[in-house]
């Protein structure tokens, strides 16, 4: 991604510290509701990548294909999203079965799937478009607080600059140091393990199925790319993402072949695999003066119910809803409406997350045939089954953020 062309400005609405998904999605929409934002983005300017070079699959609720859209980038989506028709949870080796479907829901899809280098390219090319001043190679490096907002120092490429900006939103991370720079702490758990992620071939592919499967050593997802790829996401204790990660590709994706049930034939390497620590981190408020904190900054979610990023893509909704027409882009007020508009969906979600995070952890004896056995019951009763359905879809709890709705800013 290259920069906008224009020249420097020193008083901006609103900066955005972080280039990642979260931040330029950030930038994108505050662009959208009508403010001046500048994009700080510590990698160099981007390029196009080659696709399957990333290997990452981002599986993206109704709700949040609905805020992409509404921001204009259904276009930009449209080569490389695939639907979710149907969601089905199983138990290796035992014949508990829950399938969620969207036909039940009422809706075309319950979600999609889409390369992440993909993604991030759209909503980086649209930022642009939207106005959004880019900076690459560039760092906030202090942000003290001043008369109607902060003084920023940014390093761009070496230089100094400093901007006024009326709000920092802080998206540099699950790590991030400028959120302790504007006083926010965060909790930090850490797993004994990994996820391994890749993209395959599958010689029988099974279009708009997405797959959770409870294995004897974690939680394995299978989501549905373009054509005949599968994007592969394996929650594993660290010894076993060890061992698995250290075979030939192809022989790792026999053990994923054999984990699935063969539901979707030979496996084929089709990105490198890739090994990510899991951990979540959340921060202990959701804005500071002047500052909002949002994506892995505000809270980095474990991988298993494929949450994160789509409450982000929330949290980032309802930023710009509450920001758009405001007259203090920084303000108390509006920022303190946003953190309390949020808090029940962040609760909600992260409890969520950890229901599903736990049932996968779960290794006593009697854990898997328990498992089963409550995904039966969940396929019997349906309303339980629609209601975490919607949740997976980003639609509860209510009110929906005005994207989602399809109301304008």
């Amino acid at each position: 991604m290259t920069g906008s062309g224009r020249a420097a400005r020193e008083s901006r609405d609103a900066v955005v510290a972080g280039g990642g998904l979260a931040g330029s999605l950030a930038a994108l929409a505050l662009a959208r509701s009508g403010l001046d934002v500048t994009l700080v983005d510590p990698a160099p300017p981007r390029r196009a990548a080659t696709p399957g070079s990333d290997g990452r699959s981002l599986s993206l609720s109704l709700a949040s294909m609905r805020v992409l859209e509404a921001l204009g980038l259904g276009p930009a989506l449209a080569g490389d999203a695939r639907p979710i028709t149907v969601v089905h949870v199983s138990e290796s080796g035992r014949f508990g079965l829950l399938r969620l479907t969207a036909r039940e829901m009422g809706v075309p899809a319950l979600g999609h799937v889409v390369p992440a280098e993909s993604l991030l390219a759209g909503i980086s090319e649209r930022a642009i478009a939207a106005g959004v001043e880019y900076l690459a190679s560039a760092s906030v490096e202090e942000a003290p607080l001043e008369d109607g907002g902060r003084r920023l120092a940014i390093n761009v490429a070496g230089e100094r600059r400093e901007v006024s900006a009326r709000l920092l939103v802080v998206a540099d991370g699950a790590g991030s140091k400028l959120r302790e720079a504007v006083g926010v702490g965060a909790r930090e758990r850490r797993y004994a393990s990994e996820a391994l992620v890749t993209t395959a071939v599958a010689s029988h592919p099974q279009p708009g199925v997405a797959y959770e499967r409870f294995t004897a050593d974690g939680t394995l997802a299978i989501l549905p790319r373009a054509g005949d790829r599968v994007g592969v996401v394996w929650a594993l204790p660290e010894a076993r993402a060890e061992e698995f990660a250290s075979l030939a590709p192809v022989d790792y994706l026999g053990r994923v072949d054999a984990a699935i049930g063969g539901r979707l034939g030979a496996l084929a390497p089709a990105a490198p695999l890739k090994r990510f620590p899991l951990v979540e981190t959340r921060a202990l408020a959701q804005t500071a003066e002047r500052a909002a904190i949002v994506g892995n900054a505000a809270h980095a979610l474990h991988p298993v119910a494929a949450q994160g990023f789509n409450l982000t893509v929330r949290d980032v909704a309802v930023l710009a809803e509450c920001l758009a027409g405001a007259a203090d882009a920084g303000g108390r007020d509006v920022l303190e409406r946003y953190a309390r508009t949020r808090r029940r969906d962040q609760a909600r979600t992260r409890a969520y997350t950890g229901a599903v995070r736990t049932l996968g952890d779960l290794h006593l004896p009697m854990a898997a045939p328990a498992r089963a056995a409550g995904l039966f019951a969940v396929e019997f009763v349906r309303p339980l089954a629609r209601e975490l359905a919607r949740q997976g879809m980003g639609l509860a709890p209510r009110p929906l953020p005005a994207l989602v709705r399809g109301a304008p800013l």
